[in-house]
């Protein structure tokens, strides 16, 4: 895979693998949004090449951060924030909301940032494809721009496979 990317030592491993999986199974330009411990953007550009990308903070470290740096809120379990109200009515509502929609808030403005600077590059229609165990976590309303593929880093693996056998 080309790399548009100064320094490529810097970028780890699963990265790669999730542009290689992006790249194999959605085609280009696209980015891989993983929500894993951290969240990472990467950005497959129009020529196939890994472009670089964002790391932020995940729903885990986000969560245990609130606990840790605080002296009375609880640790909140970050597969268990769904709640019906708009405004908590208990300390643990109230942050489950702010975990979710800060959560939330915080991808859909990193994405739309990264669109952008796409489009002003002449990137053109850019796949999405979220993949990790926080990607549960993202509105509904956002299946119909935002693809979900679980697989994404095995997908990755074994494209990243293939392409070594047929160097030889």
């Amino acid at each position: 895979m080309p790399l548009d990317y100064p320094h490529p030592e810097q970028i780890g491993q699963d990265r790669l693998a999730l542009a290689f999986g992006i790249l194999g199974v959605h085609g280009a330009p696209a980015v891989a949004i993983d929500l894993g411990t951290a969240v990472t953007f990467d950005v497959i550009n129009r020529r196939g090449a890994y472009a670089g990308g964002i790391i932020a903070p995940g729903l885990a470290i986000m969560t245990r951060y609130l606990h840790e740096q605080t002296a009375l809120l609880p640790e909140l379990d970050p597969n268990d924030l769904l709640v019906s109200a708009g405004i908590g009515s208990s300390t643990i509502e109230a942050m489950k909301i702010g975990c979710a929609t800060g959560f939330a808030g915080m991808i859909r403005a990193i994405l739309d940032q990264l669109l952008v600077e796409l489009r002003r590059r002449g990137e053109g229609e850019v796949k999405v494809v979220a993949t990790g165990g926080s990607a549960g976590q993202l509105p509904r309303a956002w299946l119909g721009e935002i693809q979900f593929d679980p697989d994404l880093l095995l997908r990755g693996l074994e494209e990243s496979w293939k392409r070594k056998q047929r160097q030889g």
